[in-house]
């Protein structure tokens, strides 16, 4: 197990190297575990690595000796060793309470601000000092996510326009083979091969049959990601080879399932050098010579049902071929992804503040109607006779001098009527808040700025908005939700098609018959067309004669239109249009003839 690998000291090392933070000896390789996760994340005595050992070992016999100074001094009448044992115990708290809080702004102003430390392990520092890790910065996403509406509708908006209602759909694109029509640019389609790959792919799409436990089908697998690379950054994909649900009574079904790992399930904590000759485990993963992932270290239960302690369970080693980390990678050498929130992240808490403060003085201002100022006699002076009044009624009096004024409650169309000596007056609040909503705006540009959508989009307010205007930041949007499709569809469609489809092939779910040239043309079957989401448009008439006259100009073909425009197969266009044609005439009605790219109803000579 990787944390049990023994920490090597390099060549010059002190024996008893300290690993807390910046007093950590610098070794100038991998050997030394990061400081940040060290000070940051889990106790000390529970971090991986020979040196952190030989301090639990030095802290257990430390707590030992508290402990017998404790019963010594409970039998000779002292408590000296109870209260160094309670001072002992609540350093070691501190840290561990502060980390499983989960939020670096329980008590910090609107100053702070998250800054990157060197490194593609991209751990997250804070300006007060306090070392914090990626761990304690998701945990933040995922608060913001729950409870700030605009993150919330940034993850919304994200996976509805990456994934879709929908989801991404399998289109196979297998050719016929001959060499006659493999030489045109558009070779002719074997749809009696697809058909049977797309009717079998549907089947394992459910939710009984795809996923281990049987929970989540293959569309909301897609969900649970895109959802997952907002607020975590990453997200691991397990293969597991055999079938489950009703896979599991046929003989013939596709041996193989997938289930969903949460970030935080990955024991961060591994860094250490391999039992593996040229192996090295860098947070959670382990690496080879040549930089490939070769194994990863999960717990094997979730970490959020055990009160963040990861030293309570033991992690479970899989190997990467068995393992799908879907992230968004930004750096050469990022080992994990970075919630897609994380730019934005002081902003939305800076609209979380400010709005509390806008609305707490609303609130004030709208449940105060005024106040009642009662002037003081002359005979309510403390110093003449104080002798002879009670001290608890000093003090009620002092308080009532003090603070001259009483809030009272007052119903809609009422009128107060003051005792002699007091003089109702209005609160004075000062400058109404005139900025507030110039202030939001500007954070939600900020906001959007960083998360590559447009300010409508993440506002909903288009009050600002032409059709100009709102034709480019919708074009802008496309082209980043395209990007973001197609990394999905590399890290997570393609492989787990692969996957299936092998599994598929060697159980026989595949028609032996039709597939006998798999394994010598595997390509021919694993690169199918993955049709993402498409969007409808701005203005449908101006832009339904632009394409018509792309068309027309011969700068599109009408597939790359339909595509676009509906995501469906061209071919199964033609033949659904077909069958309309063919029906119409069986049914006695008027069809439809297409003149110069338009559609209208062909009229009797009669």
């Amino acid at each position: 197990m990787p944390h049990r690998h023994q920490w090597r000291r390099p060549h010059g090392a002190s024996r008893r190297p300290e690993c807390t933070g910046d007093a950590a000896p610098d070794t100038g390789g991998h050997n030394q575990p990061p400081a940040a996760e060290e000070v940051g994340g889990w106790p000390v005595p529970f971090l991986p690595g020979r040196a952190n050992v030989i301090r639990s070992l030095h802290r257990l016999h430390r707590l030992q000796r508290l402990l017998g100074q404790h019963l010594a001094g409970a039998r000779h009448g002292r408590g000296g060793g109870l209260a160094g044992l309670r001072r002992w115990v609540s350093s070691l708290a501190v840290p561990e309470a502060r980390a499983a809080a989960g939020s670096l702004w329980d008590s910090t102003t609107l100053g702070d601000r998250l800054v990157f430390t060197s490194g593609g392990d991209t751990y997250i520092r804070s300006t007060r000092g306090d070392a914090t890790s990626l761990t304690v910065v998701r945990r933040l996403a995922r608060k913001l996510c729950q409870t700030n509406p605009y993150a919330v509708h940034l993850q919304r908006l994200i996976t509805t326009n990456v994934v879709g209602p929908s989801g991404i759909r399998l289109q196979c694109n297998i050719v016929v083979e001959d060499d006659q029509r493999l030489m045109k640019a558009a070779p002719a389609k074997d749809e009696v091969r697809c058909r049977v790959i797309e009717k079998l792919w549907q089947r394992f799409c459910r939710a009984d049959v795809f996923d281990l436990s049987g929970l989540r089908s293959f569309r909301q697998f897609e969900w649970a990601i895109c959802d997952a690379l907002s607020s975590d950054g990453d997200i691991f994909v397990r293969i597991v080879h055999r079938a489950v649900g009703r896979n599991h009574l046929e003989k013939k079904a596709a041996k193989i399932c997938f289930e969903l790992i949460g970030a935080h399930r990955l024991d961060i904590n591994s860094n250490n050098i391999s039992t593996r000759p040229g192996h090295i485990w860098r947070s959670g993963i382990e690496y080879n010579r040549d930089g490939r992932r070769t194994a990863y270290a999960f717990f094997s239960s979730d970490l959020d049902q055990m009160g963040h302690y990861p030293f309570t369970d033991r992690s479970v080693i899989l190997p990467a071929e068995n393992v799908l980390h879907i992230c968004l990678k930004r750096r050469s050498e990022q080992v994990r992804g970075i919630p897609a929130v994380l730019p934005a992240i002081t902003t939305l808490q800076n609209i979380d503040l400010y709005e509390e403060s806008h609305w707490q003085r609303k609130h004030l201002q709208s449940n105060i109607t005024g106040y009642v100022i009662r002037k003081p006699d002359e005979d309510d002076d403390l110093s003449v006779g104080a002798s002879l009044v009670s001290a608890q009624g000093q003090e009620q009096a002092k308080r009532e001098l003090q603070t001259a004024q009483r809030i009272t409650e007052a119903p809609p169309g009422s009128f107060i009527q003051c005792e002699p000596g007091e003089e109702p007056r209005a609160p004075e609040w000062g400058p109404e808040d005139t900025t507030f909503p110039d202030t939001i705006k500007l954070m939600l540009r900020r906001i959007a700025a960083a998360c590559g959508v447009s300010y409508s989009s993440l506002s909903r307010d288009f009050s600002d908005t032409n059709y100009s205007s709102s034709k480019l930041s919708e074009q802008q949007d496309r082209d980043n939700w395209l990007k973001l499709q197609q990394e999905l569809i590399e890290q997570f469609h393609q492989p787990v098609f692969e996957s299936w489809l092998d599994a598929a092939f060697h159980s026989g779910a595949l028609p032996f018959s039709l597939f006998s040239d798999y394994l010598e043309s595997r390509d021919k079957y694993c690169y199918p067309r993955w049709q993402g989401r498409t969007w409808s448009h701005i203005d449908p008439a101006k832009e339904m004669i632009a394409r018509r006259t792309e068309r027309e100009l011969g700068i599109v073909t009408q597939a790359q239109q339909i595509a676009e425009h509906s995501g469906k197969d061209y071919e199964e266009v033609m033949r659904q249009l077909a069958y309309e044609h063919q029906h119409r005439i069986e049914l006695g009605l008027p069809p439809f003839v297409a003149d110069n790219g338009r559609e209208e109803p062909s009229r009797d000579d009669d």
